[in-house]
This record gives structure tokens, C-alpha cells and sequence, in this order.
């Protein structure tokens, strides 16, 4: 019996000695204590802190009770069980940069971590739904809180945290005075639905407070002391907002300044009406994109009101994203890759410079805006689709300075005010791309481009010279067809095909004035000047002079057209001798000499033909002589003159006075021979 009860005395002594070595203090523990009634402490020569038990911690200050771990503190890692982080509990802890608080945690003290100027940051759990006055009070590296479930901040709660830039609040009923009073960190804040009441003074100094989100029921004013300064320095306040794509969130100002944040795609949305801030359309005046990489479909449709529209990041524009937003004056791409299609018709943007980054404009991408001027495509490779600029009637000036840009069909058609455009990087130029451009004078085909497309400068009404460089193959058809008022032409030597109508209404002629067919053998490598009706090839050869008063046209080889004369003229000459070369006058042109009242001689000995008016009123003519080579003569182009065979009067045909001289004054001239 003896030995039994022996036995259990030694179990007992070997339980207790075990308890003994199982609660006591590590190897490392500096100090211990109790902080609670249930609570307790271990502060361990690393600097860490452990709050281990249950229940609420003890409240201290910082004059007569302070702490018992001291302010050496360097971490903090409060266990789960723990209600409540008493006041003043880590005062003055100028070495504290870390702690963990489990979400047993309900309320943290007033002055709890006042002072701590090396905190940088503090999870607070879910579980916390109050902070005492001054809990956070001058934690100057304090660069963010999150307090998901806290309905209420006291007093001067984060007042002179300079660093604090982010603060998260969603549950919160009440802030208190001073409570972010000197943040100069801090540039937006997030009112959220459940506030109520903010105290005085509660976000005075935060001198970077721009962006104001209030999604409560309070009415702040811009510039306004009330409601603790919270709309002092804000630049913007917004109103509404909300989700709009995985990853995206969109805000609007009480400005019309719609702002989407995040990153992610925006959604394309298939009607007007399902874009989340539709029914805001008529307020919104700017748009600001920061963080999303698209521009959704039919995002921006139809807003009366738009005039700004930053893209930032964005890299594609969706089709009909502004579309029809007639007062947008003011764009900038960023980044943007891809505008698709009519993305911008019938905006009013007065001018354009595409980013770098741009690789392809969408069909009628910016079709019909009637204030664009002017047009800078500073990127390599860039696809203009179909329409992409067309029937922007103002626009004046194009310019494509980066290289290997594709204009498609009808990229610019009818934009009626483009005065030049240099095509010297482009790498194609697509049907109907210039038609109309009734402001263009001058085109430069260059060797780059291996064709012109059909009707790409079709009917460009003041288009007056035109070169073709030798390196280019092909003009298709009517690709200058309807350009009348052409004057100077040169076309390549390496032209390989003409097509049909490539000059429809375009007149041209070979050296001496005889009409040519516009074919490529015809045509092929060969300089054109405008000379009357037609475009007459230069070939370095004497095609026109003058002599003693009286134009020549050279029409075939040793052969003349007078066209012309100044001054008294007395006689018309059978030849023409000039830089030694002798031509013989074989036509008298239209009105070459009409109501020419010193002309007193004609020999028309080598003329084939005398057109209309050619001599017309030379009522002073007193011998005339005519060849045997006659054929033609033209309506009044003896007018004035009467000639006579004995008492018969000779009607003026060939026929008639063809071989013959004349003899007279008076305008009668009477047969010779």
C-alpha cells in the first residue's frame, strides 16, 4: 500500500515538474507579464512582442501607467483570442515596423500605436469595427490602412501621418475631428455609402486631397471647410460610379470628368443602353483612361457633351467607340495600337497626331469630321483601312512621317481641302484614295510606290502638275481621270501598264500639237506642258518662237501653226526662219490675226488650213496669195474680204482660191493669176 501511494507522489511531482518546463519563458524571453486579466505578454531579445490569451488587453497612458514592455519594441504579433489593443498599449515605439493582429480583435485603444514613426504598414482583420482617438496619431511612415468592417474613427485617429497614401473604409459611419488632419500624402479618399458624419477638422492640411469619390449622402462643395475639409484641395469630387469590366472601375465628377481606373479589357456592349454610365451621357465632358488596355465598344456613343478624351494605356478602340460625339475637340492616344471601326466619325477633333505605337486605323475610323484640319502619322507600317479619314472637308494638311504606311481605299476621299501630301514613305496608295481633294495642286508619284490605284486621285479639280517617278509600274484605271486642269506632267519610263480612263477628260498632244492617245506607248517616259486645250510633250526640241511680231507653234518637222502676233504686223511670210532653221507656215490658227489693222500682205502660199477668224477683219489686206496645197478654211476665217474673178464674186472656198493670187484695196481683192 506504502509503495502504491509512492508511487503516485512521484507521477504527481514528475506532472508538476513537467508543467514547470513547459510554461516557462523561452531561451530567449527577456521579459513576460500580464497585460489582461486573461492576457499576457513575452518580449523577446530580438524585439518581438507576443500578446497571447483571451479576452481585452489593459489600457494604459503615457504619463503615470505606461506599458511594461517599454518603447524598444521592434514587431508586434497579437494572437488570436485577444478582444481589444488598450490605449496607449505601443506608445512611443519609435523602432516598431511590424504587427499582426489576428481577427479576434474588435477595437484598437486610443493612442495604441501614437508615435510609432517607423510603422509602415498595419493589416487591420475584419473582426476590427472601431479606432480610438490618436490610435494612429503621428505614425509618419504609415503608408497604408485597410479597414474593411470599421464604422467608426475617432479623433485625430491617423492626424500627421504624412506617408498615408491609401486608405480603404468601406463600413465607415463616423470619422472623427482631426482624424486625417496633415495627411499631405494622402490624393483620394472613397466616402462610402454608410458615412454619416465627419468631424471637424477631420482632413485639414491634406494638401494632395484631388480626388474626392462620395458615394455618401453628404453634399460637399469644392473649396469648402465644411465637413472637416474634405473637399478643401479637391479637384475632383465624384458622384457616381461603379464596375465596369473584370478588374475595372469607373467614377464620374460632379464636372463631367468620367475617370475608369484599374487594369484589365474593358467589354465591348452591344447596345448604347448597357454601357454602366449611360445614363450619365449628357453630363460627361472628359474621359480619362488609367489602367485599362481597350476602349469598349460603343463605350463613348453619341455624348453630346464630350470634349477631352485621354486613352492613356488603352491599346484598341473599340468600333463606334466615339462615335457621333460631335463637340470632342481634344484627343490623346497614349499607346493605341488598333482604332476600329468609325471609332471616331464624326467628331470634332481639329487635329490629329497618331502615337508611334499606331499600327492600324479602322474603316471610317474618323469619317466625316468636319473640323479636322490637319493629319500626323508618325509610325512604320500603319494600315489606313477603308473611308479611314474620309470626307473630312477641312482637312489641309497630311503628313505621314514615319514610313511604310498603307492607304486603303478611299482613305481620304473627297476631303476637298487637302492642299499637298507627300507620299515619299508610303507604301501604297489604294483606289480611290484622293478623289475630290479639290485643294490639291501638286502630286509626287514616288519610286516607292509600285502602282497608283484606280481613281485614286480621281476628279481633283485644281490638280495642276503631276510626277511620276521612274520606279513606278502601274497607274490603274481613272486614277486621274477628271483632272482637267492639269498643266505639267511627267510619267515614269517604267511604266508598265496605263489603264482604261487613267486620264478620262485629259488632253494630250506629241511635240507639233497632234493629238495623242493616252496609252502607255504613248505617254511612257515622256514630260507634257500645258499648251491651250492640251497637255503638248516637251522633248527639248524648238515647239514654239516668234518672229517680227508673229507666234509659231511647230507641228511637224519643218512645219508651223501661227498662233499669234503683237504689234503692227504688215504681211504674213510663207516660211519662218529661226536658229537657223527654215519652217514653212502651213496654218494660220484661230483669230491669229482677227481685226489686225496694219496687216496690208499675206503670202498663204505653203497653208493647209485657215481656221476660224484666222484673218478676219483684215479689211487692209492688199494681196493675198494662195497655195495649191489648200484644203481648209474656216468659218469667217476670210471674213471681211471679198474676192473677185472679173464682176463674179468668189465665194471664199478652197476650191475657189486655191493656186491663185488676189490684188485690191477696201477689202475687195480682185484675181491676179
Amino acid at each position: 500500500m506504502k509503495s502504491l501511494w509512492g508511487l503516485l507522489a512521484l507521477v504527481a511531482v514528475l506532472a508538476v515538474a513537467a508543467l514547470a518546463v513547459s510554461s516557462a519563458p523561452e531561451s530567449d524571453a527577456e521579459a513576460r507579464g500580464a497585460c489582461g486579466n486573461d492576457l499576457s505578454w513575452t518580449l523577446y531579445d530580438d524585439g518581438t512582442l507576443g500578446i497571447q490569451g483571451t479576452g481585452p488587453m489593459y489600457d494604459y497612458d503615457y504619463l503615470n501607467n505606461c506599458a511594461p514592455w517599454g518603447t524598444g519594441v521592434e514587431s508586434v504579433t497579437i494572437s488570436s483570442g485577444v478582444t481589444s489593443i488598450g490605449s496607449y498599449a505601443f506608445y512611443g515605439c519609435p523602432v516598431l515596423s511590424s504587427v499582426s493582429i489576428l481577427s479576434s480583435v474588435t477595437s484598437i485603444g486610443e493612442g495604441a500605436f501614437e508615435g510609432c514613426t517607423s510603422l509602415s504598414s498595419v493589416e487591420i482583420p475584419s473582426s476590427v469595427t472601431s479606432i480610438g482617438e490618436r490610435a494612429f496619431f503621428g505614425c509618419t511612415s504609415l503608408s497604408s490602412v485597410d479597414m474593411p468592417s470599421v464604422t467608426s474613427i475617432g479623433d485625430s485617429a491617423f492626424s500627421g501621418c504624412a506617408s498615408l497614401s491609401s486608405v480603404d473604409m468601406p463600413s465607415v459611419t463616423s470619422i472623427g475631428g482631426w482624424a486625417f488632419q496633415g495627411c499631405t500624402s494622402l490624393s483620394s479618399v472613397v466616402l462610402p455609402e454608410s458615412l454619416a458624419s465627419i468631424g471637424d477638422y477631420a482632413f485639414e492640411g491634406c494638401v494632395g486631397l484631388a480626388d474626392v469619390y462620395n458615394h455618401s449622402d453628404l453634399k460637399l462643395t469644392r473649396g469648402s471647410t465644411g465637413y472637416g475639409y474634405v473637399a478643401y484641395y479637391a479637384e475632383n469630387i465624384f458622384v457616381a460610379g461603379g464596375e465596369c469590366g473584370d478588374g475595372l472601375d469607373w467614377a464620374l465628377s460632379d464636372e463631367g470628368l468620367l475617370r475608369i481606373t484599374g487594369s484589365g479589357s474593358m467589354p465591348d456592349w452591344p447596345k448604347t443602353t448597357k454601357v454602366p454610365w449611360y445614363q450619365y451621357k449628357d453630363s460627361i465632358k472628359s474621359v480619362s483612361i488609367e489602367g485599362a488596355t481597350s476602349v469598349g465598344k460603343k463605350a463613348f456613343y453619341g455624348y453630346p457633351s464630350l470634349i477631352s478624351a485621354d486613352l492613356g494605356c488603352a491599346e484598341t478602340v473599340g468600333d463606334f467607340a466615339f462615335y457621333n460625339c460631335g463637340n470632342l475637340a481634344s484627343i490623346s492616344f497614349g499607346q493605341v495600337r488598333s482604332i476600329g471601326e468609325k471609332a471616331f466619325s464624326y467628331c470634332g477633333v481639329p487635329a490629329l497626331v497618331m502615337p508611334e505605337t499606331l499600327a492600324y486605323v479602322g474603316p471610317y475610323a474618323f469619317f466625316g469630321c468636319p473640323e479636322l484640319a490637319s493629319l500626323d502619322i508618325p509610325g512604320d507600317g500603319v494600315v489606313l483601312d477603308r473611308s479611314a479619314f474620309s470626307s473630312c472637308r477641312s482637312m489641309e494638311e497630311i503628313t505621314f512621317s514615319g514610313h511604310g504606311t498603307v492607304i486603303g481605299a478611299n482613305a481620304f476621299y473627297k476631303n476637298n481641302g487637302v492642299r499637298s501630301v507627300d507620299l515619299s514613305t508610303v507604301a501604297s496608295v489604294g483606289s480611290k484614295a484622293f478623289p475630290y481633294c479639290d485643294g490639291l495642286e501638286s502630286v509626287v508619284i514616288p519610286d516607292n510606290l509600285y502602282f497608283v490605284g484606280s481613281y485614286a486621285f480621281y476628279k481633283c479639280a485644281n490638280l495642276k502638275v503631276l510626277v511620276v517617278e521612274d520606279g513606278v509600274k502601274k497607274i490603274m484605271g481613272s486614277a486621274f481621270g477628271g483632272c482637267r486642269s492639269l498643266e505639267s506632267v511627267y510619267l515614269s519610263k517604267t511604266l508598265t501598264y496605263i489603264g482604261e480612263n487613267a486620264f478620262h477628260g485629259v488632253a494630250f498632244a506629241d511635240q507639233y500639237g497632234n493629238a495623242l492617245e493616252p496609252t502607255l506607248k504613248s505617254l511612257r517616259g515622256h514630260d507634257f506642258s500645258r499648251s491651250g486645250k492640251a497637255l503638248r510633250m516637251v522633248t527639248g526640241e524648238v515647239t514654239e518662237f516668234s518672229v517680227d511680231g508673229i507666234s509659231y507653234s511647230v507641228t511637224s518637222p519643218g512645219a508651223v501653226a501661227v498662233t499669234g502676233h503683237e504689234g503692227g504686223v504688215s504681211s504674213v511670210p510663207c516660211e519662218a526662219s529661226y536658229e537657223g532653221v527654215d519652217y514653212a507656215v502651213t496654218s494660220i490658227g484661230k483669230g491669229a490675226f482677227l481685226r489686225c489693222p496694219t496687216l496690208t500682205s499675206a503670202d498663204l502660199s505653203n497653208a493647209v488650213t485657215l481656221e476660224f477668224k484666222a484673218l478676219g477683219n483684215c479689211t487692209g489686206v492688199e494681196h493675198i496669195v494662195f497655195g495649191d496645197c489648200l484644203e481648209s478654211i474656216g468659218s469667217y476665217a476670210l471674213y471681211g474680204l471679198s474676192f473677185y474673178d472679173g464682176d463674179t464674186r468668189l465665194k471664199a472656198t478652197p476650191d475657189n482660191l486655191r493656186g491663185h493670187s488676189f490684188s485690191g484695196t477696201g477689202g475687195i481683192l480682185h484675181l491676179v493669176a
